[in-house]
């Protein structure tokens, strides 16, 4: 039981940084276009 709870709270906690990590990506790419069409 208490290794299941465990093995949960390790799954959860790399899904939110992958998830993190890809909104991190996302803004940066927008940003940065965001910019580049500002800069034209």
């Amino acid at each position: 039981m208490y290794q299941d709870r465990r093995l949960y709270a390790v799954l959860f906690g790399s899904l939110a940084k992958v998830i993190c990590i890809k909104q991190m990506l996302w803004l940066w790419f927008y940003f940065h276009y965001y910019f580049i069409a500002i800069m034209q």
